[in-house]
């Protein structure tokens, strides 16, 4: 039984169809070798009944007396259950009841039939071989109920981009069972460090490799990813003036963006990179303003007396969602990429605010108050189907995955900061094992350049 995300009909694993957007109301499980027509079962998520799918991660194997590639292969295996797991889309089968290692798979093949017994419907199996600085995965994906092997494999890199590597066959895992692109091989950039200075810090999605990434920054708030990867910009006060700036990743240089007198806050990117919206308060009040980055010519947007922030672009770059206070009390509203169209968003509750469009481009997410605390919620473009997601002491600062499936956010436990996860239908909240308290304002990176297959 394989999830079909499409929300139109599910097929056998075998024959899959890829879909680029999906809809928000329902999951499909499929039974994967039955006539398509009869084993359709659609469950949606909003009702809470969805059941994990049973997924056996055999240990790979790295030869029997290859201590290096054995180790690499313990590694791996890690990564791959630790992404799979927190994925909350798969439940992981107990190892101890495995009736094959991988090295057997690899000789005998897969008894499909021994483990249907168990009620696994898919089983990762593959080996793992070092020689000399070249590390290479064989890896293959089996449907059970299908009896058929759904992907094979074989991938080589340098020892030093193994955890890349397993990230991104976790993410070919995840994209083959459900459809959709992963995000494990991806990564988050953040700020941490005591109150009143904190620096922009970078890890791998899965909390491993921490690196701080900027010196003598002050305070950074609110970094936001180019959406090639390479750069990433942000508030900070270096010198007790706030600015905007931009850290190129391989070169590790700043260099100043805007430096107005006044409010220079909340940059993003468009998705093609091209522009980079920002608020701007060097005219008066805060407004919302587009810099071309390729020649740094500035447009505003917003002409009015209250405050316009936080702005984020749709994934076409057609449209810009922001938080203004402009009726009141701040509320989200939407606006053409030129300014005009703009209307509101947002009339439930008196407090909206920090509004993120998913790459899906079919929800918002934003932060709202209720009860006085803060929650983070999503909405449709339309204003339709809102969704509180939390029900938590306070949260902040939503960022999305590279799929718009899961968000990445400031999560408050007792006072204290924390980076959180939560998928878009309000399951599976994680609190981020990566890093320790003080680190706020979480951001996804796009996901990140992939290992070819070797011939």
């Amino acid at each position: 039984m394989f999830l079909s995300l499409d929300n139109k009909k599910g097929l056998a694993m075998n024959t899959l169809r890829r879909y680029a957007m999906i809809g928000l109301a329902a999951l499909a499980l499929v039974l994967s070798g039955a006539p398509p027509a009869s084993a359709l079962l659609t469950i949606d998520i909003t009702k809470g009944d969805f059941n994990p799918v049973p997924l056996a991660i055999v240990d790979l194997y790295g030869g029997a007396d290859d201590t290096l590639s054995q180790a690499k292969a313990a590694t791996m295996t890690a990564i791959l259950r630790s992404d799979l797991g927190r994925s909350g889309l798969f439940d992981l089968t107990n190892p101890l009841a495995f009736l094959q290692g991988a090295n057997k798979i690899a000789e005998e093949g897969l008894r499909f039939s021994s483990w249907r017994l168990l009620g696994v419907e898919g089983v990762l199996s593959g080996t793992v071989k070092v020689a000399g600085d070249t590390l290479t995965v064989q890896y293959h994906l089996f449907d059970v109920f299908a009896g058929s092997k759904v992907l094979a494999r074989q991938l080589s890199t340098p020892t030093s981009g193994m955890r890349v590597l397993a990230h991104q066959i976790a993410d070919e895992v995840y994209h083959a069972m459900t459809g959709e692109a992963g995000y494990f091989n991806s990564k988050v950039a953040f700020a941490a460090g005591p109150i009143g200075h904190r620096e922009l810090w970078v890890m791998d999605q899965d909390g491993d490799h921490p690196v701080q990434v900027t010196k003598n920054s002050g305070l950074v708030i609110g970094p936001q990813w180019a959406p090639d990867g390479k750069k990433i910009v942000f508030m900070a006060y270096p010198d007790k003036v706030m600015g905007l700036y931009e850290l190129d990743l391989t070169s590790g240089k700043v260099t100043e963006v805007t430096r107005y007198p006044g409010l220079n806050a909340a940059p993003r990117f468009s998705r093609d990179g091209k522009w980079l919206a920002m608020s701007l308060s060097k005219d008066g009040n805060p407004e919302i303003y587009l810099q071309e980055v390729g020649t740094k010519r500035m447009v505003r947007l917003t002409r009015q007396w209250g405050i316009d922030i936080s702005p984020s672009f749709s994934p076409n770059g057609e449209q810009i969602v922001f938080n203004s206070d402009r009726g009141g009390t701040p509320q989200i509203y939407i606006m053409n990429r030129d300014g005009t169209g703009t209307h509101r968003l947002t009339f439930e509750g008196d407090y909206n605010t920090a509004p993120a469009w998913s790459p899906r481009g079919d929800v918002i997410a934003f932060v709202t108050r209720i009860d006085g605390q803060y929650q983070l919620a999503t909405i449709r473009p339309d204003g339709s189907n809102r969704r509180v997601l939390t029900r938590s002491e306070g949260n902040d600062a939503p960022s999305w995955a590279p799929n718009g499936r899961t968000l990445i956010f400031t999560a408050y436990k007792e006072g204290e900061p924390y980076i959180a996860t939560i998928d878009m239908s309000g399951r599976n909240l994680m609190f981020h094992p990566g890093y320790t308290p003080k680190a706020v304002d979480p951001v996804w990176s796009p996901s990140l350049i992939k290992v070819k297959e070797q011939p």
